[in-house]
């Protein structure tokens, strides 16, 4: 692997091994720490000039310089090492982790992590303050533990690959029968109205109830139609260009700015960056996030909405968090899916947030919801610079 270029395996794995607080992994590198009687443990992957401590133990998850870091003498070694002393190895001695500026280390151990196609992302690591020589027994048990990580990374990504090949066959299906029903539709929306417009006033109210809520109804099932035949379009063919995204939320909030009235919301918008992509589809994105947070506001309390962006190695982290009602743990990663609802008694089709990851993931990005600070919805997706 080259030392400034990310490869596609490594994204992968960030992708998949990227979140804090992953139970599976956080047993693997208990587990490494209990066996190797060491002190830290971490999965760290290697982005071109740093490696990224995703999941640890015995200290934070941390973004190491590659110049600083143990592992770098390791990423064409495929096998378990052990260093007793990295004080008493050249390589070693000078590191801030060893030399005591970051870290007082001496005993240091890792095995190879890989990506499903063969290429090494990098490395269950094993440290500890104190020296130590590790019997064979335990370089095993790292060896397996280190292949139970490459397992994980495997399986996620292919259950996530199957996961969108139902997906896209949910959504060829959709989309042809949202074909055939746009024009029948269409013509029972312009009929309806044209009934409204001649009985709206009837003398029956219920005529006029049942009319206006006909209409309505029949709005709602096009607006459905548009929203899946749109979904479908999602990743194709578009012409690309540099998009700035601050000037396109800008443009989404004074769209929405009637419902962002009628909500008494408060948006502070960061700076955002600028990036490569299909304007419309980014433009829908920020649209779909934004209405998000105005439909699920707290009733009687003013919503407020911070936009802002971080760079990430991999490009940009962009976060939408709100006040509102927020999304319950257990359907974070539903509320992605086609057709999914968070609350029944909020109009929609369940099409915005799958829109969302579709587009996100078009751009090669991610998506993902945790809780705000202020207790609502924390939407956030990282999409590359270019």
């Amino acid at each position: 692997m080259g030392n400034d270029a990310v490869s596609s395996s490594v994204v992968q794995a960030l992708h998949v091994l990227g979140a804090t607080g992953d139970s599976d992994l956080q047993e693997i590198v208990d587990l490494a720490a209990e066996i190797c009687n060491a002190e830290w443990s971490a999965i760290a992957v290697l982005t071109g000039q740093d490696y990224h401590l995703l999941v640890t133990h015995g200290i934070e998850p941390m973004v190491c310089p590659q110049s600083d870091s143990l592992c770098q003498h390791m990423m064409a070694i495929h096998r378990t090492v052990a260093v007793e002393d990295a004080t008493a190895d050249e390589r070693y001695a000078h590191s801030p982790y060893v030399t005591g500026k970051l870290l007082n280390l001496r005993f240091y151990a890792s095995a190879p992590i890989y990506a499903p196609d063969g290429e090494m992302v990098g490395r269950l690591v094993v440290c500890d303050p104190g020296t130590y020589r590790m019997t064979s027994l335990q370089q095993r048990a790292l060896a397996r533990l280190a292949e139970s990580v490459t397992a994980v990374i495997e399986l996620r990504l292919r259950r996530e690959q199957d996961g969108r090949r139902d997906e896209e066959e949910m959504s060829r299906i959709a989309a042809e029968i949202g074909h055939d029903m746009q024009v029948p539709l269409a013509s029972i929306v312009g009929n309806v109205e044209l009934l409204h417009e001649e009985l709206g006033h009837h003398e029956d109210p219920a005529v006029s109830l049942m009319l206006a809520r006909t209409e309505r109804a029949a709005h709602r099932l096009l607006r459905m139609v548009e929203g899946i035949l749109h979904f479908n379009e999602i990743g194709r063919e578009k012409p690309t260009e540099t998009v700035d995204l601050h000037a396109v939320t800008d443009q989404v909030l004074a769209s929405l700015g009637p419902q962002l009235e009628e909500a008494r919301a408060e948006v502070t918008l960061g700076p955002l960056p600028t990036i490569t992509g299909s304007v419309d589809e980014l433009y829908s994105l920020m649209q779909n996030l934004l209405s998000n947070a105005v439909k699920f506001a707290r009733p009687h309390v003013p919503l407020e909405v911070h936009v802002r962006a971080e760079e990430i190695p991999e490009g940009w982290r962009v976060v939408v968090a709100d006040n509102g009602v927020g999304v319950p743990e257990p359907m974070r990663q539903r509320v992605f899916s086609m057709f999914s609802r968070v609350n029944s008694r909020v109009e929609g089709h369940g099409i915005g947030l799958a829109t969302v990851r579709r587009i996100v993931r078009s751009h090669g990005g991610r998506v993902g919801i945790d809780e705000s600070p202020d207790g609502g919805a924390r939407v956030w997706f990282e999409i590359p610079a270019g």
